[in-house]
């Protein structure tokens, strides 16, 4: 998928979340502009409508930092998780 759009990124999550994707790799830069991408994870945890996202770890590696997190659907009587791994 292409990044988010600061308007989209609801929708983001919602497709990580229903597709049950577990790794994402971020090619992009953050910043602001047409090349760059908003940051679109939390600095710990947030929730996206009815999806909370939490961070889990951040490990910095030589040229990348590998970022886990863990996906609930806050929608059901049991809290769903999907772990999520990336490389951002």
């Amino acid at each position: 998928t292409q990044d988010p759009l600061e308007s989209t990124i609801i929708d983001f999550w919602r497709m990580i979340l229903e597709q049950s994707v577990s790794t994402l790799v971020m090619l992009s830069e953050l910043g602001q502009g047409q090349s760059k991408c908003p940051c679109y994870w939390p600095k710990s945890e947030q929730m996206f409508e009815y999806i909370k996202v939490v961070k889990e770890t951040e490990e910095a590696k030589d040229s990348y930092i590998v970022r886990n997190f863990r996906i609930f659907n806050t929608n059901v009587s049991f809290h769903s998780c999907s772990p999520f791994y990336s490389c951002l």
